[in-house]
């Protein structure tokens, strides 16, 4: 690099205030909002699949083969025994932190004038909420989550228990004749034994799932396997991990350590509709980041071609003076660079900055997926800094090439006579 051309293009920036310091504006903003827009990105993304994560699937799922294909059909076919060698066998993995047993079943729902299909999920009430954190967090004002003396009660979805008339306290029920504090569930075993059972209403669970509202309620894990003639059984097993960025590892560990009758799959797979969902609002924040680099570069062209215009005499006596047309094309080069790298610095402070401070201070947050206020912290990596620095260096760069092309391309004759 020849220095003094560079040290003529710096002091040509410092001569024109008011253009440059335009430019770095524009450069810096454009460099904050990327990486703001990226570290909420981020922390939006890890708030939303540890939401539903901590308060619904859990990190891992374990089934029979066969049974996700099958969930919406028969689920309690694919029943396996829930006893402690298993459940050791699983929290010895490297990684898992709690794992607890559910059972997943269809019947019908009846306040003895109404009735509705649902799908029912059986649940330790410990174990549970070591696995999914929180999984009460959803329980509309006045219900509560279950205890372990908890054995004939159940928590419904929002809008079936209302459409049955379903009431939280014995107060709900005294407002209106209509209203009840308990349904009866009926469903049939894996053989076919049809059974029924009277349960107290513990609590409205609210989503913005229509699915779960409208189909879904949730009782203990005891009162399934009564129901369903599956005791000590369960139709899946939940667990947590320390770390969702380990869960590929952890995913094929569990897989060496269990029989070849199981199948594990991660919350990407049980999931899928979510994990589509997540992509594109990245594929959109990413496409929203480039139209703003885009607008930088017109400011960064178009503030380097008014250089150029209003600068012609000079530079036409730069030419005459022996001044060779390429030194002309690098100093302008030269600016554009020097423009580029402050401004881009400038952007990198202030937006890691308010990263930063976000990432300590959080943003409460309703989350899109029906789960209450939760807190996202902003997040970027240092590898995406890095890379929006040079991004925006060498794009402010390459957008001054043009503007510098032109002013190397002036016949020295023409721009000595412009006004």
């Amino acid at each position: 690099m020849n220095f003094t051309l560079l040290s003529v293009a710096v002091r040509n920036v410092s001569r024109n205030k008011r253009r440059s310091a335009v430019t770095l504006a524009a450069i810096g903003f454009g460099v904050t909002v990327v990486l703001v827009l990226s570290g909420l990105k981020n922390g939006y993304i890890n708030m939303s699949i540890e939401n539903v994560v901590n308060s619904k699937i859990g990190a891992i799922q374990i089934h029979l083969k066969g049974y996700l294909e099958n969930v919406a059909v028969n689920p309690t076919s694919y029943h396996f025994p829930y006893n402690d060698e298993l459940k050791h066998k699983i929290a010895a993995v490297p990684g898992v932190t709690a794992v607890t047993g559910r059972i997943g079943f269809a019947g019908i729902v009846s306040n003895g004038r109404n009735q509705a299909q649902f799908f029912g999920v059986g649940i330790d009430p410990v174990s549970e909420t070591l696995v999914c954190p929180k999984s009460t967090a959803n329980i509309e004002a006045g219900g509560s989550p279950f205890l372990p003396s908890d054995n004939a009660v159940t928590l419904v979805g929002a809008e079936l228990g209302r459409s049955l008339g379903a009431a939280v306290t014995k107060k709900d029920v005294s407002l209106a004749d209509d209203l009840t504090d308990s349904l009866n569930l009926a469903t049939s075993s894996p053989e076919g034994r049809q059974n029924a059972i009277d349960v107290k209403v513990k609590g409205l669970v609210k989503s913005n799932l229509p699915i779960e509202e409208k189909r879904v309620l949730t009782v203990p894990l005891s009162l399934a396997q009564d129901l369903l003639g599956m005791t000590g059984e369960v139709t899946e097993m939940a667990i947590s991990v320390d770390s969702l960025e380990n869960i590929d590892r952890i995913k094929a560990n569990l897989i060496a350590q269990l029989d070849s009758k199981f199948e594990v799959h991660d919350w990407q797979e049980i999931l899928p509709f979510f994990r589509d969902v997540l992509f594109r609002q990245k594929f959109l924040m990413g496409l929203i980041s480039l139209v703003l680099l885009i607008l930088v570069l017109f400011i960064i062209v178009n503030t380097m071609l008014m250089s150029v215009f209003e600068r012609v005499r000079e530079i036409g006596t730069m030419l005459s003076v022996g001044v060779k047309q390429g030194q002309i094309l690098q100093i302008f080069v030269l600016e554009a660079l020097t423009l580029g790298t402050i401004g881009a610095a400038m952007g990198v402070v202030f937006g890691t900055s308010l990263v930063y401070w976000f990432g300590i201070k959080g943003i409460s947050f309703e989350s899109a997926m029906g789960f209450q206020e939760s807190t996202l912290y902003t997040k970027i990596t240092i590898e995406f800094v890095i890379a929006t620095f040079l991004i925006a260096a060498v794009c402010s760069c390459l957008a001054g090439l043009f503007p510098a092309w032109k002013a190397s391309r002036l016949n020295p004759v023409d721009a000595l006579r412009s006004n």
